[in-house]
């Protein structure tokens, strides 16, 4: 009887699987051997279509209808224990889901090269210069501007580098943008330049010396500042020099929470700020060659190696004074800061406590920007540029 039965299965496989009935003699001894899955009985184990080889055909089943039951007096198939029964076809432990056909995050950064063990990594393909860098300013990861000396600047799409016409061999120092067709960056001998989505344009006379500093309203209004205390505001179409101290001092820093609350920091141990009708220094500022804010009572600031944070009300270290000094400040996303400076210095605040991350190069980092905290860039000298899309 068995022996017809297992012809009979040639035949009808799929009849015979779904009978928990197979022909041992057409199978290799490891298919019958084969071990459950570790942590997993045999009876639990998740299954195909076809039951495994040694499970018998149980009383009661649908097959006590067509085949006849084995004589209970004969031992099962290849030892396998009579009162064991059948596994349910394409069982699936509960705890056990499929895994998602997704489960693999793209990627939604640039290639990278070499990675520092924070994260910081190099970009490919480099960019194409070997000029010092000073300055950076992005509409996203992948509308990223740099400027650097000889009136370098590049663009980054998010893959590939681009090599733009600037119109100037002076010195970029700041780059900063209210979109990506409303581009700004000044620099040395006055230099202050426009990018309107197709090409860069000088912006006119800003009567300046050296320009470290460039911020603006969104609203067609632009502040610049630099050397001999100036700074200097252009709308509708001119430059004009604003009052706000007779002072010596070098403004490297300006940043405002909106067009009526705008600070600017200097190299020289100060930090003013605009209340809509004029300028006036800050009380226990301590300088600020990075400004970068949340809100007009949060507000932090970059001066030699320490940081500083405006609550409002008074100016307070965050982080201590401390060589290397530190050069520019990026507020992103949710409270995080990020810090560059010399040495490759990167302080970083994630929006409980500050530590200090290995950039991976010793070269001195200049300026910094990011999207958000997960898509950061920093560039320095010796066309060093860095990339950081959030923790190992």
């Amino acid at each position: 009887m068995l022996r017809s039965l297992a012809l009979a299965c040639v035949v009808a496989a799929a009849g015979c699987t779904r009978l928990g009935f197979t022909d041992h003699r057409a199978l290799p001894s490891s298919a019958t051997d084969a071990a459950a899955p570790d942590g997993v009985s045999p009876v639990d184990a998740p299954t195909s279509d076809v039951s495994p080889v040694d499970a018998p055909i149980g009383p009661g089943g649908d097959a006590s209808a067509d085949v006849l039951p084995l004589d209970a007096s004969s031992p099962p198939p290849d030892g396998a224990p009579p009162d064991v029964p059948p596994p349910v076809a394409d069982s699936v432990p509960p705890d056990v889901p499929p895994p998602a056909a997704d489960s693999v995050p793209p990627a939604d950064g640039p290639s990278v090269g070499a990675c520092s063990v924070d994260n910081w990594c190099t970009i490919e393909p480099p960019p194409p210069t070997a000029s010092n860098l000073s300055a950076v300013w992005g509409s996203s990861p992948s509308d990223v501007y740099v400027g650097g000396w000889g009136g370098t600047i590049l663009h980054f799409d998010g893959s590939a580098w681009t090599s733009m016409t600037s119109g100037t061999i002076q010195r970029i120092e700041a780059i900063w943008g209210s979109g990506p067709n409303d581009i700004y960056a000044v620099g040395y001998s006055g230099t202050a330049l426009r990018y309107d989505g197709a090409g860069w344009a000088q912006m006119g006379s800003t009567g300046a010396g050296n320009l470290r500093a460039v911020w603006g309203t969104g609203t067609g209004v632009v502040y610049a500042g630099g050397v001999n205390s100036t700074v200097v505001r252009y709308e509708a179409g001119a430059w004009s020099p604003e009052q706000v101290t007779a002072t010596s001092v070098t403004f490297a820093s300006i940043w405002g929470s909106s067009p009526t609350d705008i600070f600017a920091g200097t190299v020289t141990a100060r930090v003013y700020r605009y209340d809509g009708a004029g300028w006036s220094q800050m009380a226990n500022a301590s300088g600020a060659e990075g400004l970068c804010g949340f809100a007009s009572d949060d507000a932090y600031s970059a001066y030699l190696g320490a940081i500083r944070r405006y609550d409002g009300v008074s100016w307070n270290a965050v982080v201590a004074a401390a060589s290397p000094s530190l050069h520019d400040i990026a507020c992103l996303g949710s409270g995080e800061v990020f810090s560059v400076g010399d040495g490759g210095i990167i302080r970083h605040f994630d929006g409980q406590s500050w530590g200090t991350m290995t950039s991976g190069t010793t070269a001195a980092l200049r300026g910094v920007w990011g999207s958000d905290p997960a898509h950061v860039f920093a560039v320095g000298d010796s066309a060093t540029v860095l990339y950081y899309g959030g923790p190992p």
